[in-house]
């Protein structure tokens, strides 16, 4: 039990900066709990000065590796986080096609893969998207520290919980019932090559990788585990191994780490990373004319201005920080703009359901607001609730038939669907909406423009 199971302040100390430095996991005192109760189910018999040596001191890999399991997180699924396969499938995939048409050879690396729902989900969208894929050379490297993860992915058999978010589409074509579980077709399964890895250590990396650049870098909710110093390490080894024009996908709601060299590019519902080619110039920031004004006494900032604020922290992807500015207005007010951004914010973060709470409140408090139904059918497909999110965006475009945001994602909805014609349609009318309005107009208020939308929907069409 954890309560025999206790670290002293030494062992726990030397524990936690022994992980911390050899895989990047963090674990401040506020989590100490949380490592003994990890700690005491290997214990064994052991004290905990006797597992701290053993852990350690290097003579017992396999017990060291144990614990790295036991810490390791493997909560995924099938086509996690809908706006990035959106932008794979609709952008980045194309583009990259196009690049390399000539030598034929894509290469992409899904770092911290977990149980491997991620690299499949990827193999299939490349199967879906390019033309001749008999041709291409594709290689796709899945890595994760856990040895445990590796083994079960390259079995390849799934459970009900890993399908959440896939319609019966792709689990006809591309898998196979076993039983209770679902085998990923042996296809799928000789796409990607598995190995374990740990990101901290070079080496690992290296020997993984191999000599060549990659062209795309997934690693979605695995920064957020490490510590400062662990992040800008393993950020300076991607960038490494990303080629100019390559791409790198983050998770939500983890840290910014690449900027110099680097190009943000907003899709709706999300923010990826572009390495930008040798030579390629940085945009000139525009500047507004400076204008005389007289000084005017301070005073308290109006909603209006902190709903904006809170929009420029989305956009630059510091979602707590807009947290903590929206919470102090939604408190202060009724607000149905407070309330559907909350959903937004609640929604990058993960927290889902508290996310549905506030886009509900944000509904009753103005149902003719399509923002409240549109961001909460976003957190519903995260949550695999495919029907549900449907029905919501069905009422945001009949609350308001201009609505664009919510054309485009039922476009996307009808695409993954396979309904071709009314994904056309749906697309078609974003293009219609957004005639007349300048390409500088953001749309969603998390840095989405009418022309990155319209550059978006002509490259899909």
């Amino acid at each position: 039990m954890t309560k025999d199971f206790q670290l002293g302040p030494h062992d726990f100390q030397r524990l936690s900066s022994f992980l911390r430095d050899r895989y990047g996991l963090d674990y401040p005192p506020l989590k100490k709990a949380e490592l003994e109760k990890s700690c005491a189910r290997l214990a064994a018999g052991r004290s905990a000065a006797e597992f701290c040596a053993d852990v350690t001191s290097g003579p017992n890999g396999k017990l060291l590796q144990r614990l790295v399991n036991e810490l390791t997180v493997g909560e995924t699924y099938f086509f996690r986080i809908q706006a990035h396969f959106d932008a794979l499938q609709n952008v980045i995939l194309p583009g990259l096609y196009r690049k390399r048409r000539e030598e034929k050879c894509l290469r992409v690396w899904s770092a911290g893969c977990a149980t491997g729902e991620e690299p499949y989900s990827v193999a299939m969208l490349i199967l879906e998207t390019l033309a001749d894929p008999e041709s291409w050379n594709i290689d796709l490297l899945a890595t994760d520290v856990n040895t445990d993860f590796i083994a079960d992915a390259q079995e390849g058999r799934y459970r009900e919980w890993s399908f959440r978010k896939v319609g019966e589409y792709w689990r006809r074509k591309y898998f196979a019932r076993r039983g209770e579980e679902w085998q990923v077709a042996d296809r799928i399964r000789g796409m990607v090559r598995f190995a374990t890895a740990n990101l901290r250590e070079e080496r690992d990396n290296v020997v993984a990788a191999g000599p060549a650049p990659f062209d795309l870098i997934l690693c979605r909710n695995v920064l957020i585990y490490f510590d400062d110093e662990s992040i800008a390490q393993v950020a300076a080894f991607f960038r490494r191994y990303l080629a100019p024009g390559g791409w790198y996908v983050g998770g939500h709601v983890e840290p910014v780490v690449f900027q110099e060299g680097f190009e943000a590019v907003t899709f709706p519902g999300a923010i990826v990373y572009r390495r930008r080619e040798v030579g390629e110039e940085v945009p000139a920031k525009r500047r507004r004319p400076p204008r005389e004004r007289k000084p005017a006494p301070r005073r308290a900032r109006r909603p209006a201005d902190r709903l904006a604020q809170a929009d420029r922290l989305v956009a630059g992807g510091q979602d707590q920080q807009a947290l903590e500015e929206l919470e102090s207005i939604a408190a202060a007010r009724d607000d149905a703009a407070a309330c559907w951004r909350m959903g937004r914010v609640l929604g990058n973060l993960g927290r889902y359901e508290e996310a549905l709470d506030w886009c509900r409140r944000g509904i009753e408090l103005n149902r003719t607001d399509p923002h409240g139904y549109y961001i909460a059918a976003l957190v519903q497909e995260e949550m695999g609730s495919y029907e549900e999110a449907f029905e919501n965006l069905r009422r945001s475009l009949y609350v308001d038939k201009s609505f664009v945001l919510g054309h485009f994602s039922m476009a996307n909805l009808y695409r993954w669907r396979r309904q071709e014609d009314r994904a056309e349609r749906s697309y078609r009318n974003v293009l219609r909406l957004l005639e007349g309005r300048g390409d500088e107009e953001e749309i969603a208020g998390d840095g989405l423009t009418v022309g990155r939308l319209r550059e978006i929907v002509n490259q899909i069409l």
